[in-house]
């Protein structure tokens, strides 16, 4: 269960959105309505709303909660491309023999394949992996970047986030592509011991220069 908190939007869109992707939040949606343009925003319950939302010049209009299948728009649920011969089928519906697809389920985790970022990760794996190569993925996420990998011929794979809650879901999702990565609760580089032919780090800037 999360809860779904929606504001009517008086500032710029485009300024609003800028914003979220700097504070590094993205479980939000934008949607134009007759009464006007709304910022709808999902939260784990007992979690706060982000101190930068209350600079903004947001309207609060309601609150309420809801299941995680209620908030996915209907394209995250429809097979994309995110990278050259890489499909992310949320849905489970594609069959296709010629191109690599990963089953991931859209969440509260980042990391499904919408945001640039993660599609430059993705590309950069597709032309640089090679079989039998070790990949650290640090800040994983939903895992979407160590699924791909390991699909692409890496041999051992471990894959690290902070978030226990990313944690869980980069194990489902592993488990739901039948892949074996090694997945772990830890703070950057705390925990991680060895080296990695490659790392993949999908995280802010200033969290890069700390390593």
């Amino acid at each position: 269960m999360f809860r779904e908190i929606v504001f009517k939007v008086s500032d710029e869109v485009e300024r609003i959105v800028e914003r979220m992707y700097e504070e590094n939040f993205f479980t939000f949606s934008i949607e134009e309505e007759e009464e006007g343009t709304f910022l709808k925003i999902y939260l784990n319950p007992g979690e706060d709303i982000p101190d930068f939302l209350r600079g903004m010049n947001l309207e609060f209009v309601q609150e309420k909660e809801i299941l995680p299948s209620d908030w996915l728009p209907k394209d995250l649920l429809k097979p994309f491309e995110v990278a050259p011969n890489l499909v992310v089928d949320p849905s489970d519906v594609l069959e296709d023999e010629e191109r690599i697809v990963i089953k991931l389920t859209p969440g509260l985790a980042f990391g499904t394949g919408y945001h640039p970022t993660t599609r430059m990760a993705l590309s950069f794996i597709v032309e640089n992996i090679k079989n039998g190569m070790t990949f650290l993925d640090v800040g994983c996420g939903t895992g979407i970047l160590s699924i791909a990998a390991k699909k692409l011929g890496a041999g051992k794979v471990l894959a690290v986030d902070i978030d226990p809650q990313a944690v869980e879901i980069a194990i489902e999702n592993a488990l739901r592509n039948d892949v074996k990565i090694d997945v772990l609760e830890s703070n950057l580089l705390e925990k991680v011991k060895g080296k990695y032919d490659m790392i993949a780090a999908n995280i802010l800037p200033e969290i890069l220069l700390e390593l």
